[in-house]
């Protein structure tokens, strides 16, 4: 599958078009009733310019933002929503645990590990590219 994801993204390239490849993106699977989960994956930008994620789209699930983990100036860990997210050409960026990360919020329908779910991140046009993310309770390897 990641071939395949590869190979459409070059032939998008080749026809002039910005592609983001997603890899290693899970959702992690939280206790039953929960409202909301987190997601992490590496986003590619194979193509010459930076493209700059401006919303993310779940509908089948919830709400989706990007979140950013940050000490307050008393020292306490909180949460603050990342407006828009620059995947540099020719580069990735990473949503990891305790850094910038996916919330999804308001769980319109329970996860099962081991399920897939579609994702998608979209640029200011609304030109949006679709990423598998994994439910699990652990991070892929």
């Amino acid at each position: 599958m990641r071939y395949l994801s590869i190979c459409l993204a070059l032939i998008m390239m080749a026809n002039g078009h910005a592609a983001i490849i997603g890899q290693k993106g899970w959702l992690r699977l939280m206790p039953p009733g929960a409202g909301m989960t987190a997601g992490y994956v590496e986003l590619f930008n194979p193509s010459q310019h930076p493209i700059v994620v401006t919303e993310v789209k779940c509908p089948e699930l919830g709400q989706c933002m990007i979140h950013e983990t940050v000490r307050d100036q008393k020292g306490t860990m909180t949460m603050r929503h990342v407006s828009e997210l620059t995947i540099p050409a020719e580069g990735s960026v990473r949503l990891v645990p305790g850094a910038k990360h996916l919330m999804v919020m308001g769980l319109t329908k329970p996860l099962s590990d081991g399920t897939e779910v579609i994702i998608e991140f979209c640029d200011a046009e609304q030109q949006c590219w679709p990423v598998r993310f994994r439910v699990s309770t652990e991070q892929p390897n």
